[in-house]
């Protein structure tokens, strides 16, 4: 009642005087959005790729709202940013390819996070209608994680015609031996030809790749630092790091996290009238 008497518009303004509850009220609503907050903080961070970990946080917008829909007083505005959630996060089967690849590509995680990923999506979307128990998850779950890996399988067979130019010069080479033994009927010029003990596969590379162990995550891990010394042993599937996760640099740094527009307040616009914002 002090504010009442020192604020003349006060009670104008108020239909009623304020109590506990009503902060009570407001206090839970930062907590709720703080979460949304730092999301937003953390995928739009333009010094450093983070595109290899946009599953995880989509997922923990995902229990986050499904932990406060259980509140009495956010059952509606929950709701209502659940149904927007599933418009463009939902459906697991829809998402781009993409997000997944960079999955693959983080050497913390690959394939057995993506499998991790799947199995809390399929819990997440079946619980509504009839609950699965952990094998039928599993059965569904490890064929949506090799189906990623084949598809990606083919946009590095894509990147591999694109970027490598061993080949020809390895045959060439190999041609100068041609001529070193013709009467040798076991024909060794054949082999060179094919590659000598490289021979294989094309997706070889790929392969080893995600079959190598997961590499242990640390604060300070550098992803592209990672594939910068690497790439050696993985020359094609680096480039493929390279393309897609500095993705995330160029595009998720110029667009709002949950919006479908652009900022339109940053550190250059401030100036802007709030009228013309």
């Amino acid at each position: 009642m002090e504010f009442g008497v020192r604020d003349k518009s006060y009670e104008r303004d108020l239909s009623r005087v304020l109590e506990n509850y009503d902060f009570e009220v407001v206090t839970e609503m930062v907590n709720f959005f703080e979460k949304f907050k730092t999301k937003t903080d953390f995928v739009s961070a333009a010094s450093k790729p983070l595109v290899n970990l946009f599953i995880r946080e989509v997922l923990d917008v995902e229990i986050h709202l499904r932990n406060w829909s259980t509140k009495p007083m956010f059952l509606k505005m929950v709701k209502e940013l659940k149904t927007k959630y599933d418009k463009y996060w939902g459906a697991y089967n829809k998402m781009n390819d993409f997000m997944y690849f960079a999955v693959l590509l983080g050497p913390t995680i690959k394939s057995p996070f993506l499998l991790h990923a799947f199995k809390k999506m399929i819990g997440y979307m079946e619980v509504m209608e009839q609950p699965l128990t952990p094998v039928d998850i599993d059965i569904k779950a490890c064929p949506m994680v090799r189906e990623i890996e084949n598809r990606m399988k083919n946009l590095f067979m894509t990147h591999l015609k694109r970027f490598d130019n061993g080949g020809s010069s390895q045959q060439e080479a190999s041609q100068k031996f041609i001529d070193v033994d013709d009467d040798n009927d076991f024909v060794f010029d054949d082999f060179l030809c094919m590659g000598g003990s490289n021979s294989g596969p094309k997706d070889n590379e790929f392969r080893t790749y995600l079959k190598e162990n997961i590499v242990n995550y640390k604060k300070d891990f550098s992803i592209l630092g990672w594939w910068r010394r690497i790439a050696i042993k993985f020359p094609t599937v680096a480039q493929m790091a390279k393309d897609i996760l500095v993705i995330q640099i160029s595009s998720v740094a110029s667009e709002s996290a949950f919006s479908t527009c652009g900022r339109v307040v940053n550190d250059y616009r401030t100036s802007l009238s709030t009228l013309i914002v």
